[in-house]
């Protein structure tokens, strides 16, 4: 089996890029916002839509997804675990705009340590459909986060796994979001060296799960994304591998450099 070289590395975005509503008082604290900036950004998905522009729906209380048109529509998941994301929510500095230019942090909700799932690595174990529909057909307390312990690891590594793979076969086009950015340490590659890489280390983490869901016949499109030398690079799941369909350069997202401009040193 091939292996992921080694200088590839990853670290989650500043919160304000990850968790709707992180930054009190900031109204474009949304990933959402941005990722469909995103896709009206992308000639592939402006294709898709017939050229239309992919706006919020008026509500979701019926699962509406979340970038729509009147051609296409998709749905946006976030790619980590969910006792990682709890983690990294409660123990990151808090952030309140406390009027225009002016920006305070708040100290976190909680400290200390716990334990997460790396949902990467805990995929990568996944090697059969009776695994996943295991998975799938279990019940997992999730434990909380002030009263998890090592001991607990087992549960919890399931119960990661059943919100991962809830999502992934829902019946909608789903863009997958990997809010993380990828780089490379000791080593320098071309660009399109560096993003065969990149698409080879999530062929290895995903490929297989994304195999599961086209055999359930949804008839529905799966895309991955990631950050890869500032740019959004965009995946689509297709015969059994992941094609580049797209690459956006982020300065391009007027709402993603906002974020990162005014929050992006306070995590």
């Amino acid at each position: 089996m091939q292996s992921i070289d080694k200088n590839l590395k990853s670290k989650l975005l500043p919160t304000a890029l990850v968790f709707k509503k992180y930054v009190n008082g900031e109204p474009k604290c949304n990933y959402e916002m941005y990722l469909r900036e995103m896709l009206n950004l992308s000639k592939y998905f402006r294709s898709l839509s017939d050229g239309k522009e992919y706006e919020e729906p008026t509500d979701e209380d019926h699962g509406e997804c979340d970038a729509i048109t009147s051609r296409y529509e998709i749905d946006f998941k976030l790619v980590e675990s969910s006792s990682y994301l709890e983690a990294k929510r409660q123990y990151s500095t808090g952030i309140q705009v406390i009027c225009e230019g002016v920006i305070a942090s708040t100290v976190p909700a909680r400290n200390g340590s716990t334990y997460v799932t790396n949902l990467h690595c805990a995929l990568r174990d996944i090697n059969s459909y009776e695994q996943i529909e295991d998975i799938l057909r279990g019940e997992y307390a999730y434990i909380k986060m002030n009263k998890r312990t090592v001991k607990d690891k087992d549960m919890q590594l399931n119960a990661d796994l059943k919100d991962f793979y809830n999502n992934l076969v829902i019946d909608k086009n789903l863009l997958l979001y990997i809010p993380e950015i990828f780089y490379f340490e000791d080593e320098c590659y071309q660009e399109s060296d560096a993003i065969e890489i990149v698409r080879q280390a999530l062929k290895m983490d995903f490929a297989f799960s994304c195999q599961y869901r086209s055999c359930l016949r949804l008839e529905k499109d799966a895309f991955i994304c990631c950050i890869y030398s500032d740019a959004f690079l965009i995946f689509k799941f297709m015969d059994n591998d992941f094609l580049l369909v797209d690459k956006i350069p982020v300065g391009k997202s007027s709402i993603y450099m906002d974020l990162y401009r005014r929050y992006g040193a306070l995590y």
